[in-house]
């Protein structure tokens, strides 16, 4: 509630216990992401939907123009496959 305070406003919301959470863990889950993919995700998974970033916002935001620019598929780097090496040695 104390991220969006008007969710106790819902009709059903008395009836389900969410859990606690008073921090987000997105640096730990994504630690090689840059600030600017961080910060995008934290506005669009906002719980207030008045805070929330829009989709054009979202599509305005610096992390869509930081580099490295986006490329074609043709020229992405790639990397050798491995996941059936134990099976396909």
């Amino acid at each position: 509630v104390k991220i969006w305070p008007a969710l106790q406003d819902y009709p059903f919301f008395k009836r389900y216990s969410l859990p606690a959470c008073c921090y987000n863990n997105l640096r730990v889950k994504f630690p090689d992401a840059p600030d600017s993919c961080l910060e995008l995700l934290n506005k669009m998974l906002t719980f207030d939907p008045n805070k929330r970033a829009t989709a054009v916002s979202s599509l305005q935001h610096c992390y869509f123009t930081d580099a490295p620019a986006p490329m074609e598929p043709q020229w992405m780097p790639t990397w050798r496959e491995h996941r059936n090496e134990a099976e396909n040695p």
